[in-house]
């Protein structure tokens, strides 16, 4: 069936997983491959419980119907590993447990991962995203949306609270970058107050800047976050600055002028730090001749994002 993955089941397109409704079931006579919970309802139909295979019509008695315990060992190892790079040379292998020897499928597939509920990203972009986080950590839930929850400062905090280990993700075609933030947002005492704090925070790319996802480490003097109270704003005039220079709720002029209304106004520019390969917008950091370039991961020295989410990896 042309579209389908290797990975989903024929009938409800889900994802097969190792345990629960979504496990692979293999009917014996025909060798193809459906999720535990089709299965059961094609089963349904037959007062003998034999299943008629949807793709080839093949009869297969109850006592004929099995696990797939190839398709399910590997199923369960890949949920393990959450590999942090593309598993393109397990795709003839799945394939050929998938289907057996009726058809073959696509060789694409997508990665085992579940994408948070809710989240903007794509299946691959979130694989990337746990390529760069590296590790087994894990990224538990989205937290916000702006499109969802509100583009406003107070929806952020609302979303957030004081929750840590957070990613945000910042969309702003074709750028997809953000930050992770150790620390969280922590608000100060008083709403006209600021809050300065060191925590761990370094950033990376999704896409447009260089020919690969990119994890970009800055110095730790330069790790820190300042949040403004709900009535004041930081020096460069936004809502949260985070060191390396990502400025979220961005008035128009810095320093000059209220903080935006709107969070996903922002700004991030880098001078140095950058890992080798960088192709995104660059512009002098200042007038004149010879001045280095700063590179502008929103495309722009100002930039008003499509969207801003925000993850938690790890944290409490």
């Amino acid at each position: 069936m042309a579209g389908v993955d290797a990975l989903d089941c024929e009938v409800c397109y889900a994802q097969f997983d190792a345990v629960g409704d979504k496990t692979p079931m293999v009917l014996g006579r025909c060798g193809h491959t459906f999720c535990c919970q089709c299965v059961r309802t094609i089963q349904q139909r037959q007062p003998d419980r034999s299943a008629r295979c949807p793709t080839c019509q093949v009869i297969t008695t109850a006592a004929n119907v099995t696990k797939n315990y190839s398709l399910t060992k590997l199923l369960d190892s890949l949920q393990k590993e959450q590999a942090a790079k593309r598993i393109d040379d397990l795709r003839g292998r799945v394939g050929d447990l998938r289907v057996g020897k009726a058809t073959l499928l696509p060789s694409l597939f997508t990665p085992l991962v579940r994408v948070p509920a809710g989240s903007s990203l794509s299946v691959w972009e979130y694989y990337d995203l746990l390529g760069v986080i590296g590790g087994n950590t894990q990224v538990t839930r989205l937290l916000y949306r702006a499109s969802v929850h509100g583009t406003t400062y107070d929806d952020l905090l609302r979303c957030l609270g004081d929750k840590t280990g957070l990613a945000f993700i910042i969309r702003k075609p074709p750028y997809k970058f953000g930050a992770f933030i150790s620390g969280g947002i922590q608000l100060p005492d008083g709403p006209t107050d600021r809050h300065n704090y060191d925590c761990d925070v370094w950033y990376f790319s999704l896409a447009g800047h260089f020919d690969k996802p990119m994890k970009i480490d800055i110095p730790r003097g330069s790790q820190f976050v300042q949040v403004a109270g709900r009535e004041a704003s930081t020096p460069g005039g936004a809502r949260v600055w985070v060191g390396g220079q990502l400025h979220l709720g961005l008035g128009d002029s810095i320093g000059c002028g209220p903080p935006a209304a709107d969070i996903r106004c922002g700004q991030l520019f880098m001078v140095g730090w950058l890992p080798a390969g960088y192709t995104g917008e660059r512009k002098a950091w200042a007038p004149g001749r010879g001045a280095p370039q700063a590179a502008l991961l929103g495309g722009r020295y100002f930039f008003h994002a499509d969207e801003v989410e925000v993850l938690q990896v790890g944290g409490a």
